[in-house]
């Protein structure tokens, strides 16, 4: 389960960081990019924030 996880991050990392280079790249006039973008980037921090503060087992 933890390479499941750890897959899954790495797959949330890269397409946000895809998103932000894509809305970057456009110069931010896609509405609907930009939100997708920020969107990646709030639940990617998030998700990261829990897998950092969770306790090992």
């Amino acid at each position: 389960m933890g390479t499941f996880i750890s897959i899954m991050m790495y797959v949330l990392w890269t397409a946000t960081i895809v998103a932000v280079l894509a809305a970057t790249f456009t110069n931010f006039r896609y509405e609907d990019l930009n939100l997708i973008a920020f969107v990646l980037a709030v639940f990617v921090s998030l998700n990261s924030f829990l897998i950092i503060t969770r306790k090992k087992q």
